[in-house]
């Protein structure tokens, strides 16, 4: 899965997902949740290791969570494309 394919996957709209296979549409989540939880491990990269191993075991261990969707969106982990969805 490449970022454009899992942008148009994950842009589209809901009634046009059917058009995607269940494959697809999971390679597409597991290539977001791979890009968003290595932009947190570089942007932690500087800070104190104890603080860093923590906050990147929490965002891995707790990934799909509204907290951790909420800590990778305010911290500037997903791609500039991602728009957050309203609730």
């Amino acid at each position: 899965m490449d970022e454009a394919k899992a942008r148009e996957i994950h842009l589209a709209p809901a009634e046009k997902l059917h058009d995607y296979t269940h494959d697809e549409l999971a390679a597409a989540d597991r290539w977001l949740r791979d890009y968003s939880l290595d932009r947190l491990r570089r942007i932690t990269r500087g800070e104190m290791r104890v603080l860093r191993d923590y906050a990147q075991n929490m965002a891995r261990a707790t990934y799909g969570s509204v907290e951790t969707d909420e800590f990778l969106n305010a911290m500037g982990c997903y791609p500039k494309w991602l728009v957050p969805r309203k609730r």
